[in-house]
């Protein structure tokens, strides 16, 4: 797992979030919404959600082509 050190807003990241949001970041599905904030008290975009997908899915592999 990552840390979340370089976020500034780290600190508002609720305890039970905070293991799978540093595997996400560590993993690279996540970067931010800026290279210092997470902005954990918001919401997530259409746009912010397809591109945690698509990192997920190119991650892992959960595509099976034809």
């Amino acid at each position: 797992a990552a840390s979340l050190e370089r976020f500034t807003d780290r600190d508002a990241v609720s305890p039970w979030a905070r293991e799978a949001l540093e595997w996400a970041v560590g993993s690279g599905i996540m970067n931010g919404t800026s290279a210092t904030t997470l902005s954990p008290d918001g919401g997530a975009s259409r746009e912010q959600l397809a591109a945690f997908l698509i990192r997920l899915i190119d991650r892992y592999g959960l595509v099976i082509s034809d």
